[in-house]
């Protein structure tokens, strides 16, 4: 896809399809699955690469469902396993966030983090990396549940959550957060 469009995008998911760690309910979850194969489609957007982090799922399992579901859709873009749960952003070294500074480093131009899990591998990349806010124009995460409280993608890692407003705040890159409803 690259070179194909205007945006370009790092997508950063905790893809749960096919995943029984939380029990079927959660085993299908289709969000991620569908926001991949929605971008891949688009002719304005290069998906630049594919990251996984924990949330619905735990991080292993995510990576594995990326790669199945990245073959189906035919895409070859890098793809990397990110941290899982209790891992902190401040002393992880991941594949998925050397992964992010990479893509994004190397990006002609902006890029679009577009995050739709934990904020884990964003907040790591950023905190290795503080300059990458120059190069990101916009943060988008997944992150409101009105109706329940409480949202499972800040609830993973709440300080990698608010690192990433923060960032976004501090490095002038426009972070949006959007209610998975």
């Amino acid at each position: 896809l690259a070179g194909r469009g205007q945006i370009q995008v790092v997508l950063d998911v905790d893809l749960a399809i096919m995943s029984p760690a939380w029990g079927a309910s959660l085993g299908l979850d289709l969000d991620d699955s569908l926001a991949l194969a929605m971008l891949s489609t688009l002719p304005q957007v290069d998906i630049l690469s594919l990251t996984a982090t924990h949330g619905n799922t735990l991080a292993t399992l995510a990576c594995r469902n990326v790669h199945a579901v990245a073959q189906e859709l035919n895409l070859t873009v890098p793809v990397a396993c990110g941290g899982g749960y209790y891992s902190d952003y401040r002393t992880a070294a991941t594949e998925a966030a050397a992964l992010i500074t990479k893509t994004t480093r190397e990006a002609e131009g902006s890029v679009v983090w577009l995050g739709l899990g934990s904020a884990t591998n964003f907040a790591e990349a950023l905190h290795r990396d503080p300059t990458l806010a120059g190069k990101v124009s916009k943060v988008a995460l997944m992150g409101t549940r009105f109706d329940r409280g409480w949202d499972l993608n800040r609830w993973a890692d709440p300080a990698a959550f608010d690192f990433v407003m923060r960032a976004g705040r501090q490095g002038g890159m426009e972070v949006q957060v959007t209610p998975a409803e």
